[in-house]
């Protein structure tokens, strides 16, 4: 396939040939990152590798060497490089590349004890509730007088609740002042409700980039 610079024309650009298409899922991520340029506010987080699969068969592993054997497994098709692998009596590992045959494969850290014929659980990622990506929804009727559900014990309801993000420098006293706009009012004062972090301490030695600070305390 050729991607066509609409300057080649003029002599101005390259041609651009693309060999290799390396398509991604969402159950490979392990981590996701953030690059803030502020120094100190980079963010980081695991993944939650809930989405679990027991394999056919089972596995024995020696007390040296990286070395998995499977009996009656299906690593071919259940298993590939990059999968964390649940081995009972040893723990999680990683495996260190996709498996060649179906009764074979390595994980980048040696097991470092002898198993026989045990059960092997994998852990994948999986992206839960993909349906709640939009703020407003479509309402089942086109004519809808009032909103009474079990929930709000059969009273109309007259106002939503929801988040914002606030970026602002404390004051001269240590305080934080959040304004809400017309018609808004904030929750009560809660580690629920609110979350503040440190982006920046301003070389203050109480605090550090990136803590979280706890509004039910006065320290």
């Amino acid at each position: 396939m050729s991607i066509v610079d609409d300057n080649a024309t003029a002599g101005n650009g390259t041609d651009l040939n693309v060999t290799t298409v390396v398509s991604h899922s969402f159950d490979k991520v392990k981590q996701v990152f953030m690059d803030d340029p502020d120094s100190g506010e980079d963010f980081s987080a695991d993944t939650d590798l809930n989405a679990e699969f027991s394999l056919s068969g089972t596995v024995s592993t020696a007390g040296t060497g990286t070395t998995v054997t499977g009996f009656g497994t299906k690593f071919l098709t259940e298993v590939r490089a990059g999968d964390v692998i649940n081995i009972a009596g040893i723990g999680d590992r990683i495996v260190a590349s996709n498996p060649t045959v179906n009764d074979s494969l390595t994980v980048t850290v040696a097991p470092g004890s002898v198993t026989t014929t045990v059960p092997v659980v994998r852990k994948r990622a999986s992206l839960d509730d993909q349906n709640k990506n939009i703020l407003l929804r479509k309402l089942r009727k086109n004519n809808i007088k009032t909103l009474k559900t079990d929930q709000s014990g059969n009273v109309s309801r007259t106002t939503i609740t929801v988040r914002k993000q606030f970026v602002v420098d404390t004051t001269s006293s240590n305080q934080i002042i959040l304004t809400a706009d017309s018609n808004e009012t904030f929750n009560a004062k809660s580690n629920t409700d609110f979350v503040v972090t440190i982006l920046d301490n301003n070389g203050s030695g109480a605090v550090a980039q990136g803590d979280v600070i706890n509004l039910n305390s006065s320290t």
